[in-house]
């Protein structure tokens, strides 16, 4: 599954990935604004990298905090964890990220770029991918924090960002966490835990309550590195999250770098392999449910569908399950967003499977153990 080396630094991974993603750049876009783009990424990176020890100068208190019972919502693309991560986090009770703190995680980066990024959210210039595009990317939001892990090219969110998504080669490494080399998976766990210690001090929160679709497939590494952590597991029928999910990254592509740019070949290779990760996430869980290695002491499984029907209700199971206290403004906020959550109505276009080249019998024959497990609609197939 993977191709990173034993020998491997956290460093050296993420350049062999982003001299991958600037190699396919050039060879999709030629030389140009696109090209400019991934090497700015290198600029962004180190200059977060030098400011994050910087930060053991000017805010040591972070080193002297401890992530104690984190909550990590995990689950396919698309099956309702933006809709819980912002149930339990509108009131501010818990550790969480906006935008802007993700893509600046160093607290020193942030007393020189917080005045300017906060002029630009009370201006309303804050956002930088629309609704329309199917997930609404504000610098003032709360987001999901796999995309810590941007800063070492080792989230899915990657590919599609700095046109690594568009290589011929595969990255397999950078879905199959879980695979990497213990030296590189424990390396990546100790820089989102002073990723985390940092935001604990930043909020004055102690709870952390993180969103991390993709961190599913890094799931085991997860509670190795947290014995005392608590998964939230999200599951919607393959049918409702696959073309939304295929329709978002396609979206993405065409936001970040041109839709009339994109050769159509290299589109489609993109997507049939977002295709396979998908349901390799799918089956990830799954199997190590069935080995045990997922004990209900440490993992809750939430229907989407039982979500949308009470989401008060199944707030508060994942509250008790979880250990966390709901204030009584969350418990407010919760009724409200449940009342808002019944009339709501999708702002984007989701293309339907065969748009992408596949039938519910493609689905069903590589995911047929979500409908029989969960009891999913089958739709007639």
């Amino acid at each position: 599954m993977t191709s990173a080396k034993k020998s491997e630094s956290l460093n050296g991974f993420w350049w062999r990935h982003h001299l991958q993603s600037i190699g396919a750049t050039v060879q999709t876009f030629g030389i140009g604004w696109p090209l400019v783009r991934v090497i700015s990424i290198t600029l962004w990176r180190e200059v977060i990298r030098l400011s994050m020890w910087l930060d053991n100068l000017f805010f040591p208190a972070w080193k002297r905090k401890t992530v104690d019972r984190p909550v990590f919502i995990i689950g396919h693309p698309r099956s309702g964890t933006t809709m819980l991560q912002r149930s339990l986090t509108s009131s501010g009770d818990f550790v969480i990220f906006r935008l802007w703190e993700l893509l600046f995680p160093s607290l020193t980066a942030r007393k020189i770029v917080g005045p300017i990024i906060d002029r630009m959210i009370r201006a309303g210039k804050d956002v930088l991918m629309p609704k329309s595009v199917g997930h609404l990317a504000a610098l003032g939001e709360v987001d999901e924090e796999d995309f810590l892990f941007l800063f070492h090219a080792l989230t899915q969110f990657y590919p599609p960002l700095t046109g690594l998504a568009f290589s011929a080669k595969d990255f397999g490494d950078i879905v199959f966490c879980d695979d990497l080399p213990v030296s590189l998976r424990r390396a990546s766990m100790a820089w989102l835990d002073g990723c985390l210690r940092r935001q604990m001090l930043y909020t004055g929160r102690q709870r952390v309550v993180a969103k991390m679709n993709y961190s599913a497939l890094r799931v085991r590494t997860l509670l190795e590195t947290y014995p005392d952590a608590r998964i939230v597991y999200l599951v919607r029928s393959p049918f409702d999250t696959i073309p939304s999910h295929l329709s978002l990254h396609q979206n993405v592509c065409y936001h970040q770098w041109g839709k009339d740019r994109i050769p159509p070949a290299v589109l489609n290779r993109y997507i049939q392999r977002r295709y396979k990760h998908n349901v390799s996430l799918y089956r990830y869980i799954e199997d190590l449910l069935v080995a045990g290695d997922l004990p209900e002491s440490r993992m809750i499984t939430v229907r989407y569908d039982d979500m949308m029907r009470d989401l008060e209700g199944v707030v508060g199971r994942v509250a008790s399950f979880c250990d966390l206290n709901l204030s009584d403004a969350l418990r407010s906020s919760i009724a409200v967003q449940a009342e808002i959550q019944r009339g709501y109505k999708r702002e984007h276009h989701n293309l339907t499977m065969e748009e992408f080249g596949l039938t519910s019998a493609d689905v069903l024959g590589d995911l047929s153990f979500i409908f029989d497990r969960y009891g999913f609609d089958r739709g007639g197939v």
